[in-house]
């Protein structure tokens, strides 16, 4: 049998080495896709990745090593079934926080943004921030704030948002809140103050070398657009636009299917209003989650290495490059262990932060 020749990253074989290599510039199978533990092929998508081990077409193999000594959250195939029974794939709080250079004790060096929005006269559809709740790495608060709304609110959304007329009573306005959180992306000094926020110190925007902060969220888009804000691209994690966790057709996904398929969490129950605090906390652990794979990667650069593959794709930069830039000055993995199943309701009973002008 004649032996055809074979891509690396798909297993797709050709009837040429010029077949091959067309079939390289147009596919740009990347090292940080996520990849098969059984077979090694890479996927665009865990979602793909998902439909290869257990979908209507899976592939036999691969599906029964799945079965036998597989994680159902992060895909991954374990060397035994002893492994598989012990295995957790959670980030956790690191112990040992990963800081960005120049930003040592100057508080942390990525936040989560979560907004909620109202419906608000003229603009209906896409809405006004009421709240913002920002996290840091470590899930403590760093801004639990209603927002008083520019125009005239029309509908509350009450049932999503959790938001009612009386929260917004003495709320601050946009502008102030807006400045508040773009001090916190620009690198301003967070203290924590004890009483579940924080103390920015505004001076310090004036030092040149400080570093500004990574923003993690879902849909940041529309949080930012709504506080009229905005961050460079480059330092946004944005869960819903992020490749590896978009559906297999490469739809975004809703914020809770992620939480489910790859956190085990359940959050946004359809009778009861969304928590920003769940929320922004639920994007920072899939960030971390995200994090995690950097070894695989590793095995899939030496992988496509040993193919002669050349080719990345193009404007995708994975997540755990994070870990390597020159941002950070621990290069350590964080650590994984089990996810406490308790989930901290007590954010949508929270009284937030009431800040003076």
């Amino acid at each position: 049998m004649e032996d055809y020749p074979r891509c690396v990253g798909c297993h797709k074989t050709f009837r040429s080495a010029e077949a091959l290599r067309a079939h390289q510039e147009k596919a740009q199978h990347d090292p940080h896709d996520p990849r098969c533990g059984a077979c090694g092929r890479l996927f665009r998508s865990m979602a793909s990745l998902r439909e290869h081990l257990k979908g209507k077409l899976a592939k036999a193999t691969c599906s029964e090593k799945y079965e036998k000594r597989g994680c159902s959250r992060c895909l991954r195939i374990l060397k035994d079934p002893e492994e598989a029974e012990s295995h957790t794939c959670f980030p956790r709080r690191r112990e040992q926080k990963v800081v960005q250079a120049g930003n040592e004790g100057k508080g942390p060096r990525m936040v989560a943004l979560d907004c909620e929005m109202v419906a608000v006269e003229g603009n209906e559809e896409v809405g006004a921030c009421a709240r913002v709740c920002m996290v840091d790495e470590d899930e403590r608060i760093v801004l639990d704030t209603y927002v008083q709304p520019e125009a005239e609110v029309l509908d509350y959304r009450e049932s999503i948002t959790g938001v009612r007329s009386e929260h917004l009573a003495d709320a601050p306005s946009r502008d102030f809140v807006a400045s508040l959180v773009q001090a916190v992306l620009k690198g301003a000094d967070i203290r924590y103050n004890g009483k579940g926020g924080l103390d920015v110190d505004f001076s310090s925007l004036h030092n040149a070398d400080r570093p500004p902060r990574l923003l993690v969220g879902h849909d940041l888009w529309h949080d930012l657009s709504s506080l009229g804000i905005s961050h460079p691209i480059h330092l946004q994690r944005d869960t819903a636009n992020y490749p590896p966790l978009r559906r297999a057709n490469g739809q975004r996904q809703k914020l809770r299917e992620l939480c489910h398929l790859h956190l085990g969490w359940q959050i946004q129950a359809s009778n009861a209003p969304h928590c920003p605090f769940e929320d922004a906390k639920a994007a920072m652990k899939l960030y971390w989650f995200v994090l995690s794979y950097a070894s695989e990667h590793e095995a899939s650069l030496n992988q496509l290495a040993l193919g002669g593959w050349k080719h990345c794709r193009e404007n995708y930069q994975c997540w755990c490059l994070d870990l390597q830039s020159r941002l950070f000055v621990s290069q350590q993995l964080p650590t994984c262990s089990k996810l406490d199943p308790s989930i901290e309701n007590t954010a949508l009973n929270r009284v937030p932060i009431t800040l003076q002008e």
